[in-house]
């Protein structure tokens, strides 16, 4: 069996600038396109010589994030930021506007403005090497040589036809921006006066006819009294005629009395003939006029109406109060039982960990102390051989997926009768344990894998 001996380049060459910018970074040329490459090939470089992306700034992603996901294909992210958007921009416009004072509003739009150009301009770039990672390492299992990975990539890359349309789609998703908020800030509409509510305004007009029989009945009964020598009119029985009943004046009979009054007077100062010794007949007695009874229970009609919509009114007061008394009432009930149900769920779980502590007091004090470490344990190292390969191609292909795996990699190449060989190795790895968790992730991507000890 030929010997290995180590390449020129070291195994922890994976951490320097000049492994970084390899056959990876060359394939991500190829998926990026020639828009901005040298931008994204300087991030992507030092991504790859730190093994993980940091926050960096990115002007498009902040400014123009719908557009440049749409141009760079991340339509997660993308639709992630646009639902945030739209969400913002209705607690604005429904929940904010108008409830809170003006700097308060002021201060939560212009929060809420600056985390939405924020955070995709310092984690753009990151996004966007996950998501070139991920294209890149599927060409490259899917694809059997590096050329056809290459071609595969440059088919994914943004064209003119792409560009175009992604800044038709920001044009568009800004004008809806503006059109929404124009909405939500418009003065709306006064709302109309409401209609005064309360009990009818009932007038009564005086009667012409109850007036004049009022003011003659009242002139009547001043010139008898007045007379001299007048009698009073016997009594009438109950047989003759119809008993006078009491006339209520009313306002139009009090302005027509004094008239009334002063013609009479006026009478009694003539010089009279002597009385006759025949007593006077007695004046006919007025009635109460129908109009008058017919409001008066009109009146009566409506106050009793009013009366039994207040009684209704009271009762479904009453029973409101009532309902919220209860309902109170099923509250303060339930919130007790809740109360008492943590309780006795919070001196379980303190018991439950008493008892645990207790358990693990014990353990430890059974327990006996751990032997050290012995120094030949600690010397060996563990090692994935990844397999042996003459072509150079399916070499890079292995290597990538190695590296794919975030495994640390080691290269060997030998000259044999053959050409040369070059041996792939996964590690070094402290424990057998780590080994084997190397050994089943190459053996899912496909690779032959092994585990050996190096004493």
């Amino acid at each position: 069996m030929p010997q290995f001996a180590p390449m020129s380049v070291p195994p922890s060459s994976a951490d320097t600038p000049t492994s970084a910018s390899g056959l990876l970074l060359q394939l991500y040329t190829y998926a990026t396109g020639p828009l901005h490459a040298s931008f994204y090939q300087r991030h992507f470089q030092r991504f790859e010589v730190l093994g993980r992306t940091t926050p960096s700034w990115n002007s498009a992603a902040a400014s123009c994030t719908l557009g440049w996901g749409l141009l760079r294909g991340l339509w997660r992210p993308t639709l992630l930021h646009a639902g945030l958007t739209l969400t913002l921009l209705a607690l604005w416009l429904l929940g904010l506007h108008g409830r809170v004072p003006a700097p308060v509003e002021a201060a939560l739009v212009l929060l809420g403005l600056l985390l939405l150009c924020l955070a995709p301009g310092f984690l753009g770039n990151a996004w966007y090497y996950q998501h070139i990672h991920r294209q890149t390492l599927a060409a490259l299992e899917q694809s059997p040589t590096v050329g056809q990975a290459q071609a595969r990539l440059q088919k994914l890359a943004a064209s003119p036809k792409q560009q175009k349309l992604a800044a038709t789609g920001q044009v568009a998703w800004w004008l809806l921006l503006a059109g929404l908020i124009w909405l939500g800030l418009a003065p709306s509409a006064p709302p109309p006066p409401r209609a005064s509510v309360g009990p009818p305004v009932l007038h009564f007009p005086d009667s012409p006819a109850v007036a004049a029989a009022a003011a003659s009945a009242v002139a009547a009964a001043t010139a008898t009294a007045t007379a001299p020598g007048a009698t009073a009119p016997a009594p009438a029985d109950s047989t003759t005629g119809p008993t006078a009943l009491p006339i209520t004046p009313t306002p139009a009979t009090t302005t027509a009395a004094p008239a009334a009054t002063v013609s009479a007077r006026e009478s009694t100062v003539a010089p009279q003939p002597q009385p006759q010794p025949t007593a006077q007949a007695p004046a006919q007695p007025a009635t109460a006029p129908a109009p008058t009874r017919a409001e008066q229970a009109q009146a009566d009609k409506i106050q009793a109406q009013k009366a039994r919509e207040q009684a209704r009114a009271e009762a479904r007061k009453t029973a409101r109060e009532q309902a919220r008394a209860e309902a109170r009432e099923k509250a303060r009930e339930k919130a007790r039982a809740k109360a008492k149900a943590e309780q006795e769920k919070a001196e379980q779980a303190k018991a439950a960990r008493a008892r645990q502590a207790a358990a693990r007091k014990n353990t430890v004090r059974s327990a006996p102390p751990p032997a050290p470490p012995s120094p030949k344990a600690e010397a060996q190292r563990y090692y994935v051989n990844a397999g042996t390969y003459a072509n150079p191609d399916n070499a890079a292909r292995a290597e990538a997926s190695i590296r794919a795996a975030r495994l640390p990699v080691a290269k060997y190449a030998s000259t044999t009768n053959k050409g040369t060989m070059v041996r792939l190795r996964a590690g070094p790895f402290a424990t057998e344990q780590q080994a084997q968790d190397a050994q089943r992730k190459l053996q899912a991507k496909g690779l032959p894998a092994s585990v050996y000890r190096q004493r």
